[in-house]
Order: structure tokens, then C-alpha cells, then sequence
């Protein structure tokens, strides 16, 4: 496969005049030639066991130029224009780090990861500074490799792919050790606003403390984490409600299915109420599937809904909510109900909860002036659902969970 191919300017160490070369970039080499028309290459460079320089100026050269060194020997380019100098520095600098990141696994007898090849292969020059996103699931093992590899994607600006867009790594073992690592890379970049590490339950509450670095970074822009399905419990979430009040970016953190207790939400719960005005920004937290929050774990988003100014969004359905639990939360919008500043509550799918508990918040909720959209509808509100969804539909609420 050629990922590129133009004129540049070549210099070696033992020839110091600058010769115009055609080259094209392969897989794993470099061929360059007098002419695009000829036959054979005036000569090859074996991307294996190189090594790349950045773009900058030397010593006794006019122009920016790149350093590529090859069994002991350096070669200097250029290209005709910045754009295509760093272009063309992105492309080898791709190969290289592909090519290495492959030998890596191959000497530590490990695969490497499909999606993160596919991702490195379809790097474009013309497209290099556009953020792509990488989701990374279903592989069973993320070796250390792959991590370290995407670490160095993540915290070097002059790699090519720097520019990742949202990452998401999803059921593949993904542990405490990897996301160390990958934390310490995301809190210096500045283009990454999306971290998934659902469905890696060998994560624990240690992988929330690394976590940290990140959402309490003043160069990181992470808007969205989402944890779910991770090992980090309460001791996890307490870890992370601590570093809310410094959060500079983050929108969006979703613990769901995280084995979460009312211990594990109240000082997390605390922290979103205490915000007062942005920033933080955090506008959107999602607890679903923490059944053994219940009645208790209620009460303390009943004690964050009374002070919020800030959220916008919770999602809390399959919480373990009982009527008790869903008239405590009614009472708190009820105290308010004209500061209030969420906008969005699902509460759905809460098997305990009963038409009962359904009407008493459908009813207080319209006196939210702020709340747009409510959801307590599925197949556990009772045969009285009817009267459920006529409520809503006469406050002007959705039915659709």
C-alpha cells in the first residue's frame, strides 16, 4: 500500500548537497527515485529500524527539516511547503510507530490489537490534524503493549495520531496497571474529550484515584467518563467525588451498573450539589443499574436535587426505587421546584416502584419550571399505567422511557 507519495529534498551525511527525490512511502519502507517515471529506485530505506527527529532547524541547514536515522547513517528532508513537510513527517512517523508497536507484540508473544492497527492504517496525511475517534472492544486481553503504544499516541504531540477524538476501550480486560498509564497520557493532551471504559470489571477502586489526574487536569479536555460496568464501587466513586470540585471540562460521568450503594453516591452526590455555578460543568450523571442504591440512595439525590444549580441530566433508572424512595425524591423537587436546574430525570425501570410512586412525581414535577422531560413509564407501574401516562401527557412530559 503507498500512504504517500511527492517530491522532497534529500541530504545524507556523507553527500552534504541537496538533491530533489521522488519518494513513496510503503508499509515498511521508503523507495525514492531521479524521476516518477523510473523503473527502479535510486534508493531504499527500511522503515524496521528507523527513527525520526521533528521538523526543526539544524545547524548549517536554511530550512525546517526532519532527520531520519537508518544503521547508523542520517538523512535530512524537506518538502516544498510547512504543510507537506509535516505531512510527510506524520506519515513516517505512523509507519514507524506501527511497524514497532507490531515487533513489541511479536517479541512479547501477544496480539496486537486489531482496532488499533485498523486505526494507525488508516492514517491520511491530508486528514492528519481532523480527530478521529477509537473504540477499542470485545478483545479479551489489552496487553500492556497496546497500552503503552496508545500512551504514546496519547502524550506525544508529534504523533500522528494524536488526534483521537473520543476513546473507547470496552470489555477487553482493561486493568488498574493500563489505566494508570493511559490516565497519565490523557491528562496532557488537549484534543481527547471522550473516555469509555465500560464493561472492564477488573478495575477497581485504584483505577478511580488514576482517573483523577485526568478529571483535575488543567491541560486535559475530557468531557465525557463513563465507567460502567467497572470494579470501582463505592470506595471508587468517593474517590472520584473527590476531585469533581476541580473538574475544568467534564460534562458527563456515568458510574452505571458500578456496584454503587448509598455510601458510594453521597459524597458524590454532595459534590454535584455543592457546584454552584460553572465551572466545573458537569451537567449530566448517570447511576442506572445500581439496584442496591434503593430507598437510601433516594434520599441522597433528594438532598443533591434540593441545592443543584448546575446538572442538568440524571439518569437513575433500575436503581432499586420504591414509592418511599420516589416521594422523598418528589419532595425534594417540590422544595425546588423554581431552582431547580435539571432539566431531564429517568427513573424508569424500577420494579418496586408502583403507580403510587409514579403519580406522586409526575404531579410535583410540573411545578418544575425547569424540568422538560420525565421518565417513570415501563411494564412494573401496574395496571394503573394508563393513568401514569395521562398525567404526563396532561403536564406536557413524553411517555417514552
Amino acid at each position: 500500500r503507498v500512504f504517500k507519495a511527492g517530491w522532497m529534498m534529500k541530504r545524507g551525511n556523507n553527500i552534504k548537497s541537496w538533491r530533489r527525490r521522488f519518494f513513496i512511502l510503503y508499509d515498511n519502507k521508503i523507495e525514492y527515485f531521479e524521476d516518477p517515471s523510473s523503473d527502479r529506485p535510486t534508493g531504499t530505506i527500511t522503515l524496521d529500524t528507523c527513527s525520526i527527529t521533528p521538523i526543526r532547524n539544524r545547524e548549517k541547514i536554511s530550512k525546517p527539516c526532519m532527520e531520519l536515522l537508518f544503521q547508523k547513517r542520517s538523512w535530512y528532508f524537506f518538502a516544498e511547503t510547512a504543510r507537506e513537510n509535516a505531512a510527510w513527517f506524520s506519515a513516517i512517523k505512523n509507519r514507524i510507530l506501527t511497524l514497532s508497536y507490531i515487533h513489541r507484540c511479536q517479541h512479547s508473544q501477544v496480539l496486537p490489537s486489531r482496532a488499533l492497527i485498523a486505526f494507525l492504517n488508516s492514517f491520511k496525511p491530508a486528514t492528519a490534524t481532523i480527530a478521529q475517534p477509537l473504540r477499542i472492544e470485545d478483545e479479551g486481553s489489552f496487553s500492556i503493549d497496546s497500552v503503552s503504544v496508545l500512551a504514546q499516541m496519547l502524550a506525544d504531540p508529534s504523533q500522528p495520531a494524536t488526534a483521537i477524538s473520543s476513546l473507547a476501550i470496552i470489555n477487553c480486560g482493561l486493568d488498574d496497571v493500563g489505566v494508570d498509564v493511559l490516565a497519565d497520557a490523557v491528562a496532557r493532551n488537549t484534543v481527547l474529550t471522550a473516555l469509555d471504559f465500560s464493561d472492564n470489571p477488573v478495575m477497581s477502586p485504584a483505577s478511580a484515584k488514576s482517573l483523577t489526574k485526568v478529571i483535575a487536569s488543567r491541560r486535559a479536555v475530557v468531557e465525557e467518563l463513563v465507567l460502567d460496568g467497572s470494579g470501582i464501587g463505592d470506595d471508587g466513586a468517593s474517590t472520584l467525588a473527590e476531585a469533581l470540585p476541580n473538574a475544568r471540562s467534564l460534562r458527563w460521568l456515568s458510574v452505571a451498573r458500578c456496584s454503587l450503594t448509598a455510601k458510594g453516591l453521597r459524597p458524590i452526590a454532595q459534590a454535584v450539589a455543592s457546584v454552584e455555578k460553572p465551572p466545573p460543568k458537569l451537567e449530566r450523571l448517570t447511576i442506572d443499574g445500581n439496584d442496591q442504591l434503593g430507598d437510601d440512595g433516594a434520599a441522597e439525590l433528594a438532598a443533591m436535587v434540593k441545592s443543584c444549580r448546575v446538572l442538568q441530566q440524571l439518569d437513575a433508572h433500575s436503581i432499586g426505587l420504591t414509592d418511599q424512595g420516589a416521594t422523598t425524591l418528589a419532595d425534594a423537587i417540590r422544595a425546588n421546584a423554581k431552582r431547580m436546574s435539571i432539566v431531564r430525570l429517568f427513573v424508569a425501570r424500577n420494579p418496586a416502584l408502583t403507580t403510587e410512586g409514579a403519580q406522586a412525581l409526575v404531579r410535583v414535577a410540573q411545578a418544575a419550571s425547569n424540568l422538560q422531560q420525565l421518565s417513570v413509564l415501563d411494564h412494573h407501574v401496574g395496571t394503573d399505567e394508563i393513568v401514569v401516562s395521562a398525567l404526563l401527557n396532561s403536564y406536557g412530559f413524553p411517555t417514552s422511557t
